[in-house]
């Protein structure tokens, strides 16, 4: 294979940037299927079926703590030379977190984080589920003070790290749909 610093060598965890957390392509794979199938008529069949895979960087590791699930139907014709197969698959969300060190606040642990803010007149004086409630399902106008999304702080003080660029967008994109 060649690379870009134009040698021809296999090629090697080493390739990949640093920044690659969930690889598109790896060098070890996993993969597990599960079908269930019944005759509808003649050639056709239809299944129901669940999927389980990951891929990683490094030759040689896998890891099981990771599956990228997918379940849904699926629809086979049988031809001359073998199925023909369509299947709709749905992602399973949240199967990735299977793995995670999560469900304590401690190093090493991913946090997710709301703090309210309890000065919001909507929330002033409540507890527990009715302060929850409220901030969901009132009229609170701004009942989120931060949030902290994977150990890092994404809103503070009522401000999202990204708001100046996400309203530019905004404002561009309007801008583009009013002329």
């Amino acid at each position: 294979m060649l690379l870009a610093d134009g040698s021809q060598r296999p090629r090697q965890a080493s390739d990949l940037s640093s920044t690659c957390i969930r690889p598109l392509g790896g060098f070890t794979l996993w993969e597990a299927a599960w079908e269930l199938r019944f005759p509808i008529s003649g050639s056709v069949s239809g299944v129901a079926f669940a999927d389980a895979s990951d891929v990683t960087r490094d030759v040689g590791h896998v890891r099981f703590s990771v599956p990228h699930l997918s379940i849904g139907p699926g629809l086979r014709y049988m031809t001359p030379v073998g199925p023909l197969r369509l299947d709709v698959g749905y992602r399973v969300p949240g199967a990735q977190a299977l793995g995670q060190r999560v469900g304590a606040i401690a190093r090493g642990c991913y946090a997710d984080l709301v703090v309210l803010n309890c000065d919001d007149p909507a929330l002033v004086e409540r507890n527990d589920d009715d302060l929850l409630d409220a901030a969901i399902f009132g009229p609170s106008k701004d009942p989120v003070r931060d949030v902290m999304a994977g150990g890092k702080w994404v809103v503070r003080d009522g401000h999202h790290a990204g708001e100046g660029a996400a309203f530019s967008n905004y404002r561009a994109a309007l801008r583009r749909l009013l002329a």
